[in-house]
């Protein structure tokens, strides 16, 4: 997705500019060097274990963000809080007669009253989202098994706790795709497209519902356009290659077939096609043997071939 870089620093630099990268580094580097007061000769061995643990914390979370959006999900959210609050009043103890924070009884007591008010809001939505993603992460476990009815209840789930989930969407779209309710993949796909048009992921599968109900031109326009976005993605030759053998393009189908194949294509039908396409050729049967025979290591209960090696 060109809307999202996979970096924290670079997506708080593209969403807030400059300031808001320097705000956030000001912020977390503040946490790290209270807590790194945690850990000097003076503080008792047990405060020095659980500063280093606490600073640990906090370093994975700033590596994890160079490659990822730890800010995006809510256990990193509360665990870096956690660390904070834990180092405060672990250094409050140290200090007791040097106050971190300077405020009356009045303000504190409007801000313990405040904070109150938002955490008993805020741990609904947070509960929520972590709900989400514990349902998400089950549904993605069942998609690397090709489970997809049991992906598409776990993907609803997260979706009845948090709506908004793109990666959830996709999976939610796909699932299905993959049990036979074409119509609603295609509306959420479509609305996916309208706010994302330049998502590969959403083009496919966007492709792939309109292929599934007969709208070729579509299809094969939303394909298209994911092929100059990634042009190395076995899925979407093998897409493009399916619409060419629909409409009878035989030669332009085996070009998108082998280029799915030389892109990484592990796709039992993307060899069972070869070997079809090749068969037609009597010439180069021996290729076609060779095509239905990888197919057959990769789907052994695929009757059709059964059937074609057999002739």
């Amino acid at each position: 997705d060109l809307t999202h870089a996979h970096s924290e620093y670079i997506q708080i630099t593209a969403e807030l500019g400059a300031a808001g990268l320097i705000f956030f580094i000001l912020l977390i580097g503040t946490g790290i060097i209270m807590l790194s007061g945690l850990i000097r000769p003076q503080h008792a061995p047990e405060t020095r274990l659980i500063g280093i643990g606490l600073l640990a914390g906090m370093a994975g979370f700033c590596v994890e963000a160079f490659f990822s959006f730890p800010l995006r999900l809510e256990v990193p959210l509360l665990l870096i809080s956690f660390y904070l609050a834990v180092g405060m009043v672990l250094r409050q103890k140290q200090k007791p007669d040097k106050m971190l924070l300077h405020i009356s009884r009045k303000m504190a007591a409007c801000a313990i009253g405040v904070s109150l008010v938002l955490f008993s809001a805020g741990t609904y939505h947070q509960f929520n989202r972590i709900k989400a993603d514990h349902y998400y992460f089950k549904a993605m476990a069942f998609t690397l098994v090709n489970q997809w009815p049991n992906a598409r209840v776990f993907s609803e789930k997260s979706y009845d706790h948090n709506p908004y989930r793109f990666d959830n969407l996709i999976v939610l779209g796909r699932s299905y795709l993959e049990t036979g309710n074409i119509a609603g993949a295609q509306n959420l796909f479509a609305d996916l497209h309208l706010h994302h048009p330049y998502h590969t992921n959403t083009l496919l599968n966007l492709g792939t519902a309109y292929l599934n109900l007969g709208k070729r031109k579509k299809a094969m326009t939303l394909f298209e356009q994911a092929k100059k976005i990634n042009p190395y993605c076995p899925d979407i030759d093998t897409q493009i290659a399916n619409v060419y053998l629909l409409v009878k393009e035989y030669n332009n189908a085996y070009q998108y077939y082998l280029s799915a194949r030389k892109n990484g294509s592990d796709n039992a039908l993307v060899f069972y096609s070869l070997g079809w396409l090749e068969s037609r050729k009597k010439e180069r049967l021996w290729y076609a043997v060779w095509n239905y025979t990888e197919a057959l290591k990769r789907s052994p209960g695929m009757v059709n071939i059964h059937a074609n090696l057999a002739m």
